[in-house]
């Protein structure tokens, strides 16, 4: 897993906090952006590529992809930034193999079926159940929008806004 730098869901994908700060932070050399939908759609996914940065390559998966090359040769062993813009996603990807220690929630827009939790996030009570069974499994969950700002645990968040949710 040490070639996994950062795992984040973030729905703006890149933008530019992950690539002024997150991607130096986090040492990556490259983004892998897991989403089924953009991984059918060649126009958008030149539109992501040019938005990297200069010598840092991004690639786009699907879900059942990812974990196959996981399983396969654990990415080439490259250093990289997982970007994911949904929450079931990440889900499907530890379920089907792909084991994480962390992921990072740092951006998810409110919105009718989401309720804002933290500054920039907002959660359905279904991204609130799928992250509670990751952390379930050990996975650490925390919410941080940009570095410098302190993470705030699923814990936290589950407590002050999704109390029905038992906490193992």
């Amino acid at each position: 897993m040490k070639n996994i730098r950062l795992i984040r869901v973030d729905d703006r994908l890149i933008h530019g906090q992950v690539v002024t700060s997150w991607i130096t932070q986090t040492g990556s050399k490259k983004i892998m952006i897991i989403d089924d939908e953009l991984y059918e759609n060649e126009f958008l996914k030149d539109v992501f590529a040019a938005a990297a940065p200069r010598g840092i390559p991004v690639e786009v998966m699907n879900v059942d992809h990812a974990v196959q090359e996981w399983k396969l040769n654990e990415f080439n062993g490259e250093q990289v930034l997982i970007l994911l813009k949904k929450v079931d996603a990440l889900k499907r990807l530890y379920e089907q193999g792909l084991y994480f220690d962390s992921v990072q929630i740092g951006g998810l827009a409110s919105g009718p079926e989401r309720k804002p939790v933290v500054k920039a996030i907002g959660l359905s009570e279904q991204d609130a159940i799928d992250l509670n069974f990751l952390s379930e499994y050990g996975v650490n969950v925390y919410f941080q929008s940009m570095p410098g700002e302190k993470e705030i645990s699923l814990e936290t968040v589950l407590g002050k806004h999704f109390k029905h949710i038992k906490k193992n």
